[in-house]
């Protein structure tokens, strides 16, 4: 499993491989407060190697987060 901390966030990856493709499970966290994790997974066979299934979790999870911002001083700066 891999993880990145994105915006006051924490994003957990991990690839499955299902017969010789990848897909990923994605798990988003808010580091403050208490809000319900965020989870998503892809189709299991979408991808041709794990590290391009990781990208496409990470960039998701990404996408996720910026439509989903948390308030000061975890949001983007202006």
């Amino acid at each position: 499993m891999s993880s990145q901390y994105y915006r006051g966030y924490k994003i957990d990856v991990s690839c499955m491989k299902n017969e010789g493709r990848y897909g990923y499970r994605v798990r988003i966290a808010g580091m403050a407060g208490s809000m319900a994790p965020h989870a998503c997974d892809s189709e299991a066979h979408e991808f041709a190697n794990s590290s391009k299934a990781a990208d496409a979790a990470f960039y998701y999870a990404r996408a996720w987060i910026d439509s989903h911002p948390l308030p000061w001083p975890f949001a983007a700066p202006p």
